[in-house]
């Protein structure tokens, strides 16, 4: 249920990130309007009725996915072996503010994160308050405004900032500990209130512009 969101939360454009995983992860496009296209990198793969799923597996560091009607994405991913997490995907028409952001969270043994922001702010993106030291930047291909960042976190508390929205992807895992997989995303809500100091029920975030 933590992963079931309202339909004005879903878009049509999308960027999915890979995770070091098995080759049992999967992306999951679920149609909430009949006759919807699914395009991604550009070639048509697929044409939904509402409710209908088409899954596949990205085989780049980042995929550009965009349907014709807005649609639920899904990842199912992980960090160690075999286990695996599933977490809605926000689409990209979240990323709409030029505002700063910030998301805190704790890894357990060792984290993956993977970054969609603008190309253009990247040099802003921080890890606990410095810069990263070897991030792996890639453009989304056929959409350079955009970017994906790629870097590892140790086990404990990190927060992510940076000058511009972003999206952000954490997955985690111990094989000593226990629990792996794709924890969340994270995301700016794109509710007008959400930031004004009040937890509306529209936003259904921590009103810090975070929906996870």
């Amino acid at each position: 249920e933590d992963s079931i969101f309202p339909v004005d939360y879903l878009g049509t454009q999308y960027v999915v990130s890979a995770y070091n995983a098995d080759p049992s992860r999967r992306i999951f496009v679920i149609a909430d309007t009949d006759q919807t296209e699914v395009r991604v990198l550009g070639t048509l793969e697929a044409t939904l009725m509402a409710g209908e799923v088409y899954s596949f597996q990205e085989s780049q560091a980042v995929t550009y996915l965009e349907a014709t009607h807005p649609v639920y994405v899904y990842q199912n991913a992980g960090r160690i072996n075999c286990e695996m997490g599933l977490a809605f995907v926000p689409p990209l028409e979240l990323n709409v503010r030029q505002t700063s952001n910030t998301a805190a969270f704790d890894v357990r043994g060792i984290g993956e994160a993977n970054v969609v922001m603008e190309t253009s702010q990247v040099q802003s993106l921080l890890v606990d308050g410095a810069a990263l030291a070897a991030p792996t930047v890639t453009e989304v291909p056929g959409q350079p405004q955009w970017s994906g960042v790629n870097f590892s976190l140790s086990n404990g508390f990190h927060e992510v900032q940076a000058s511009a929205d972003f999206q952000l992807g954490l997955a985690t895992g111990s094989g000593q500990q226990g629990g792996t997989g794709l924890f969340a995303y994270y995301a700016l809500s794109n509710s007008s209130t959400c930031g004004d100091g009040n937890l509306d029920p529209r936003e259904g975030c921590d009103d810090g512009g975070i929906v996870a």
